[in-house]
């Protein structure tokens, strides 16, 4: 009897713990952040036959969320290495690169930062590229290029003035008589021409070729700029063996006429474009003989069309 209520004791005491114990567990089981049962493990405590407790000890977690931080506890970083992000600008390729030699009078030498390459830029439209303000033509630059064009007429230059593209004096309307007993104004080799007063249009003086012996060439030259379309005038006496020396007009190098032996005072004019132009009054010898004088007289020299500039 005696060990029957023993067993019955031990049996009761074993049901009463695994009650204990199934409805602990059932209790711990929680839903854990990510939705999914986790179980509690809190301790419990369980009644053993000699009346004590079976402790199962308490273990804290941080409530079942998986620690996103890393090792600092301050989750992943994100940033680059300096915590400024990746770096997403373009290489700057032109470190070191000189364009130099691509730069001139109408265009910039520069480098392009994504390639490296260097290009010509060209500098404004229209901008002056002229490295010599004293003549008279106006540089410009031009789809990149420096392009020349006639400065603006009495634009002053190094002589004077601006007349189509040349430097000229601010001469009026030339006139010249040779009154002041010389060749002024007028151009000529050696021998040279000279002033006489042997013969005259007008007045005393005029002006003749100078001595010169077979196939001799004697000349008087005069450089012009007209600024509108003009004339040159003059007149002529030639004295010279007929059809053998000849006195003669020129312009531009292009002869305009020429006649010998014995030619009073005679008048000439010949029409001028707007623009430079050399006249010369030129006397030419054959092989041998003379006539005459043997020589051209000039008196008496207009041209119109000249540089007027106030």
């Amino acid at each position: 009897m005696p060990r029957l209520l023993l067993v019955l004791l031990l049996s009761s005491v074993l049901s009463s713990v695994l009650s204990s114990v199934l409805a602990g567990c059932a209790v711990g089981i929680r839903e854990g952040e990510d939705g999914g049962p986790r179980p509690d493990t809190r301790g419990l405590d369980a009644p053993l036959p000699d009346g004590s407790t079976l402790d199962v000890p308490f273990v804290p977690t941080d409530g079942g969320d998986i620690d996103s931080g890393g090792v600092d506890g301050g989750g992943v970083d994100s940033g680059g290495v300096d915590g400024g992000g990746t770096d997403t600008g373009v290489p700057d390729r032109c470190l070191g690169v000189d364009c130099s030699a691509m730069t001139s009078l109408c265009s910039i030498g520069t480098c392009d930062p994504a390639s490296g390459a260097c290009t010509a830029t060209p500098i404004s439209e229209g901008a002056s590229c002229d490295t010599d303000t004293t003549d008279c033509i106006a540089w410009t630059c031009v789809a990149a290029a420096c392009t020349p064009s006639n400065a603006p007429d009495c634009n002053s230059c190094a002589t004077g003035v601006c007349a189509t593209g040349a430097c000229v004096a601010n001469d009026s309307n030339i006139s010249a008589t040779f009154e002041d007993g010389t060749i002024t104004g007028f151009s000529s080799g050696s021998p040279s021409w000279f002033v006489t007063t042997a013969t005259a249009h007008s007045g005393s003086w005029s002006a003749r070729s100078a001595v010169i012996g077979d196939y001799g060439i004697t000349s008087m030259t005069r450089s012009v700029t007209l600024t509108s379309a003009g004339t040159v005038s003059f007149w002529y006496s030639v004295s010279s063996e007929v059809n053998y020396d000849y006195g003669g007009f020129h312009i531009d190098g292009a002869l305009q006429f020429e006649v010998s032996g014995n030619v009073g005072w005679t008048s000439a004019s010949h029409p001028l474009s707007a623009g430079s132009h050399t006249l010369e009054w030129r006397y030419d010898k054959d092989l041998s003989l003379s006539s005459g004088s043997d020589a051209m007289f000039v008196d008496d020299v207009v041209v119109t069309g000249m540089v007027r500039c106030p």
